[in-house]
């Protein structure tokens, strides 16, 4: 991934952090811009994913096809999906940052 943007971030690092990241940039074959952004981008996709999906065990997944499948409601589902959709991210600090 190649940075051709105009736009800039600056970061504050212990110069011990910072010749680690340059000197692993160079050994991967990247400017350390290009490397910390792909680093970045990756934890983002990952953090996103987290977010967006969901895990159910077999028996919350029966659930959940079972109401799907027969449109009834389950009480406290809609609440549920409310609020998870309100705060997903919130605890890390990621919505509004």
């Amino acid at each position: 991934m190649k940075a051709t943007s105009d736009d800039r971030v600056d970061l504050r690092l212990p110069t011990s952090l910072k010749e680690r990241l340059r000197k692993i940039a160079a050994l991967s074959g990247r400017s350390m811009t290009d490397f910390i952004v792909a680093a970045a981008m990756e934890k983002a996709d990952e953090v996103a994913a987290s977010i967006e999906r969901w895990e159910l065990d077999a028996e919350d997944s029966q659930i959940v096809m079972d109401a799907l499948l027969h449109r009834r409601d389950i009480p406290g589902l809609r609440a549920l999906l409310a609020e998870t959709s309100e705060h997903a991210g919130d605890e890390k600090g990621l919505i509004n940052a």
